[in-house]
């Protein structure tokens, strides 16, 4: 009896702190904002889903989510929160609709099912996906991304006590734990901070936050435009405008090849085309040689392709 009293109580909290709970098995939050602030502090586990038609998430939901396993490990160190995208829009409110179209907007989430780890204050510091293997991959991905975000938080400790160029390191040395290119532009004030300390940016740390948000801006231009020669255009505007030449110019350019990833056979002259004018630039640098590597990988893709096209050898008559 005390332990259904119990539950009746805390699903009763949940609901006045604007938390859902969704089955008797685990419990998540419809809410991410009621879920932040009931949980000051907290790490969250935000998941992207559609829960009657995305059949990964389906498989997700019951390999992961459903599992003692996960319901036992995740709620320890994570508020759990879910953002549905479901074809039936009976199942969530037209508000709650608005909030998750908001939320995917935020996140730059175009797919289902992403799940996005945050810190307390809503930075995102990895993005999970499904993964064969179930709950025990899913944990054991869980826990390298968790001491990924451990390192961060230990080398912005250091960077508290520290000063100028010396609390600048320590700051980009967090950022470099965890998944910065996806993420730098959750991160403005970090980086406001390092601008501060190292105006020169003597270790580059201005630079990496500069173009990974630049490639993050491209990427949503080319999710709602669809249209990469448009996207290519940017690219060379934003080299034009920054004056970038050598290494710079050459990171940036190879930028256009996410636009064509991954590559369909007719697009293969265009990316192509993107790796010589990058090894134009400078055939010496690290980032020539990368787009050599990747020249001979397409032609060796296509020596397979033209294999599988040819007619079948007819055996020659007795």
């Amino acid at each position: 009896m005390k332990n259904k009293a119990f539950v009746v109580v805390a699903v009763a909290l949940l609901a006045v702190s604007g938390v859902t709970v969704l089955s008797k098995d685990a419990m998540w939050a419809s809410d991410l904002e009621a879920a932040k602030a009931a949980n000051k502090g907290k790490d969250i586990m935000l998941a992207f889903t559609g829960s009657d038609w995305c059949s990964v998430c389906v498989s997700m939901k019951k390999e992961v989510f459903d599992t003692p396993e996960f319901q036992a490990a995740a709620p320890r160190d994570f508020v759990l929160v879910e953002a549905d995208f479901p074809r039936n829009k009976a199942i969530i409110t037209p508000e709650l609709a608005a909030k998750n179209e908001k939320l995917a907007k935020t996140y730059s989430v175009h797919g289902f099912p992403t799940i996005l780890l945050l810190d307390g204050q809503g930075r995102p510091y990895a993005m999970l996906g499904y993964q064969e293997g179930g709950v025990v991959v899913f944990l054991n991905i869980l826990k390298d991304v968790k001491a990924a975000k451990m390192r961060r938080d230990a080398a912005w400790k250091k960077a508290e006590t520290a000063s100028g160029l010396e609390k600048a390191k320590w700051l980009a040395e967090g950022l470099s734990a965890i998944d910065e290119k996806s993420f730098s532009t959750y991160y403005g004030s970090v980086y406001k901070e390092i601008a501060a300390m190292d105006p020169q940016d003597s270790m580059g740390a201005l630079w990496r936050g500069k173009i990974f948000g630049f490639m993050r801006t491209i990427k949503e231009f080319y999710q709602e435009d669809a249209d990469a020669a448009a996207a290519e255009k940017k690219v060379d505007d934003f080299i034009a405008d920054n004056k970038f030449t050598g290494v710079k110019k050459q990171q940036v350019m190879m930028m256009k090849l996410d636009l064509y990833m991954p590559v369909p056979p007719e697009d293969l002259d265009k990316v192509l085309k993107i790796l010589d004018s990058v090894i134009a630039v400078d055939p010496a640098t690290d980032a020539a040689k990368e787009a050599v590597a990747i020249k001979l990988d397409i032609a060796e893709f296509r020596k397979r392709l033209e294999g599988r096209s040819a007619p079948p050898v007819k055996p020659a008559k007795p």
